[in-house]
């Protein structure tokens, strides 16, 4: 990759990453190459998430950590940071993403069964709300990769077949990660009934990062965080999760 062209995939990743790059326009989507480019410089020289998470204590046998929403502390469970953990390994393990930045895997959007959010959680606050997600044990993540990628043919320059646009459910009761069935944004949300979508919170490898785990002998060095400006809140909104098993 030539000098000129690695400024240019910087420059457009800082771009995506700050909200300024559209679906139409043509530089939306990236080689492989690109991205891995894109994503060293992310994880030397970019910037990390505002007020990460510090739990520390989690990898030391603690059962809760002060978690921040909205610039407001409260107790969280450690299970949240440990299963998050779990999910983004295994994730990578599999390839079915690659790089924990906004070109491939940067965040989850927290839900509930529906039935559950409407008789316990639809009439508390929007911090009252987050604070008893992270504690309930039928919470799920949904997770989307490589929004970034080039069409498919461009993925076996990636080392792999399984780097792919991909939506993954994820537990927090120990279960497996779920592929959901792929297909378009309509039909995934088509698809997606029986749950409700709420928080978001956000991901982004850094050196810096409070959270790390090691795969295949290297360190991922990460941040993640509920109160970073793209930290979107979401409209509770009913969704129907059809998956498969992989």
């Amino acid at each position: 990759m030539s000098v000129t062209k690695l400024f240019i995939t910087v420059a457009v990743f800082l771009a995506v990453l700050k909200g300024q790059v559209f679906s139409g326009d043509g530089l939306w989507f990236f080689t492989a190459n690109e991205i891995a480019v894109a994503y060293r410089f992310q994880q030397h020289y970019g910037a990390r998430l505002l007020y990460p998470l510090k739990p520390e204590g989690c990898l030391y046998g603690q059962e809760e950590f002060i978690a921040s929403f909205r610039g407001k502390q409260f107790p969280a469970p450690c299970r949240f940071v440990t299963e998050t953990i779990r999910h983004l390994r295994e994730t990578l393990e599999l390839e079915v993403a690659k790089y924990l930045f906004p070109l491939d895997l940067d965040y989850g959007r927290l839900g509930v069964p529906s039935e559950l959010w409407k008789t316990k959680y639809s009439k508390l606050s929007d911090a009252e709300q987050l604070r008893a997600l992270l504690r309930e044990p039928s919470l799920v993540v949904l997770y989307h990769t490589a929004a970034h990628l080039k069409p498919e043919a461009d993925t076996r320059s990636a080392g792999g077949e399984n780097w792919q646009k991909k939506n993954l459910l994820g537990f927090y009761n120990g279960q497996p990660m779920k592929i959901l069935s792929r297909g378009s944004d309509e039909a995934l949300a088509s698809g997606l009934e029986g749950y409700t979508w709420l928080n978001d919170f956000k991901i982004l490898a850094h050196y810096l990062g409070d959270l790390q785990f090691v795969i295949r002998s290297t360190v991922v060095t990460f941040d993640i965080s509920f109160d970073d400006e793209r930290a979107a809140e979401v409209s509770p909104k009913p969704v129907n999760v059809s998956v498969t098993s992989r």
